[in-house]
């Protein structure tokens, strides 16, 4: 009976959760993944014209994607809605299990999965981005459940597979895994640290066969286009002090939990795994600690504030706990799911405009390269690096090395080499690209504009001077993916 009431439940769960997952991937980036994962099953990508791995930041959530595809799920958005409605399962899961370890009641547990899924904007968003994220913030909820219960391994299997979903969390895998076998016998410590081994294996293989590097290169492509290493110290210190504070802000009221975190031993491990991916950000790229919206704080925070509202759980009134999770549910049933549909739409009509307007040889130069591979279908070069590596190159020799004084010369030298024939930009972007483009020798044209006083994309046509046109011929029929 109990195994027919957990299938039931668990079929339950991931019906809500796939129904409160927008119809549209809030951010670009999930098409990015998508895009990889149709490039693993079909064993070429026409876009880029490079590896699947190349520009995913998590192989692991690739491989997820990869999986669903391989079930007959033929459109991208349903497959990115199943994976991230499963993650919301799987996090709430690891919430219950983590008030089960600290022996807090079923009606605590009940408000304390409430709590971390319902609190503030920052959660609920990041769970449905149809990034990896969600499922980030679940395994290393359970890394930590399973720690502090002893469950070693159930710490080690979660701990290794942690950097494989999202590599700014090395350090906290790093510190739960040792704090999982602290204490325990030379035999238990090296039979955990095989079965990490065993774990992180497969993963390390497949990016080293596909990409000839060990780890994802994401990081490295945004930081060296932003160039914010650069900044004064004071500066990127004042920026992620700024950007951190807001972020905790908006969990309220499961960011309480990290008053919660100095009092305990593994609460203050959290702090320290906290300290050291944030900090790493400050030094080199403070700004993505805002990006969309959050998205990078909110695996690094999220799962150590449930730990610590936990904690906190343990020394409250059953009823207060309960009055919390009550206003959160009252909270949210006011807050707008659908804030960020219209901007989707017009992503995708952009993209599927391109597809049918834009002459078959195009080459697109894009800035955000996801719902352009997902809808569009012309090869493109990604200027900032992720799907194209001679990007990289090229920022690294020129926007870094200037510390942006010469990043216009990378751009241009990008949509110079790359023979690109088309711009596509983003609402701001545009007015930044623009300038450093016809400062290159381009003459930009725009030929396709989104609803006026609405944020999307600006198509234009790129041209140089003595240079062959690029075809205005119809494009050819191309089979939907």
């Amino acid at each position: 009976m109990r195994r027919i009431l957990f299938f039931v439940a668990v079929a339950a769960g991931l019906t809500a959760a796939y129904a409160a997952t927008p119809p549209l991937a809030r951010s670009d980036d999930a098409y990015i993944a998508l895009h990889s994962a149709r490039v693993v099953l079909s064993g070429q990508d026409p876009v880029f014209g490079t590896a699947a791995l190349v520009g995913a930041t998590c192989p692991a959530y690739i491989a997820l994607l990869s999986t669903i595809l391989a079930l007959g799920i033929r459109s991208g958005d349903t497959a990115l809605r199943l994976a991230n409605a499963s993650a919301i399962v799987a996090y709430a899961a690891a919430v219950w299990y983590l008030g089960k370890v600290i022996d807090l009641s079923k009606g605590r547990r009940l408000s304390l999965v409430v709590i971390a899924l319902g609190s503030g904007v920052v959660i609920f968003v990041n769970l449905t981005n149809g990034l990896e994220t969600g499922w980030a913030i679940a395994i290393l909820t359970f890394a930590i459940a399973s720690a502090h219960a002893g469950n070693i391994a159930g710490v080690t299997i979660s701990a290794a597979l942690l950097p494989f979903l999202r590599p700014d969390l090395a350090p906290a895998s790093v510190l739960v895994l040792s704090y999982g076998i602290r204490g325990r016998s030379r035999r238990q410590q090296v039979l955990a640290l095989a079965l990490a081994g065993v774990v992180a294996a497969p993963w390390l293989i497949w990016m080293r066969i596909d990409t000839g590097s060990w780890i994802t290169q994401t990081i490295r492509a945004k930081r060296l286009f932003f160039a914010e290493g650069c900044l004064p110290w004071l500066k990127k210190a004042e920026i992620g002090i700024e950007y951190s504070g807001i972020a905790l802000a908006q969990t309220f009221p499961l960011g309480a939990g990290i008053l919660a975190l100095g009092r305990d031993r593994l609460g203050r491990v959290g702090l320290l795994a906290i300290g050291i991916s944030l900090i790493a950000y400050v030094l080199e790229f403070p700004s993505a600690l805002a990006h969309t919206p959050f998205r990078y704080q909110a695996a690094i925070l999220i799962p150590w504030l449930c730990y610590g509202c936990a904690l906190g759980f343990s020394r409250i009134p059953t009823l207060v706990g309960a009055s919390v999770a009550v206003a959160v549910i009252a909270a949210h049933a006011t807050f707008p799911h659908d804030q960020d549909l219209e901007f989707a739409r017009e992503v995708r009509a952009t993209a599927e405009w391109a597809d049918v307007q834009l002459p078959a040889d195009a080459v697109l130069l894009v800035h955000d390269a996801g719902a352009i591979s997902e809808f569009a279908h012309h090869r493109a070069v990604d200027l900032v690096g992720l799907k194209s590596p001679s990007s990289v190159d090229t920022h690294a020799r020129w926007t870094r090395t200037s510390c942006l004084a010469d990043r216009g010369t990378a751009i241009a030298a990008i949509a110079r080499d790359s023979g690109a024939s088309h711009l596509i930009a983003l609402t701001g972007w545009d007015v930044f690209l623009r300038p450093n483009l016809e400062a290159g020798g381009f003459v930009l044209t725009p030929i396709r504009e989104p609803p006026p006083g609405k944020p999307g994309y600006t198509v234009f046509r790129l041209e140089r001077p003595g240079a062959t046109p690029t075809s205005q011929a119809s494009p050819r029929n191309r089979s939907t993916q």
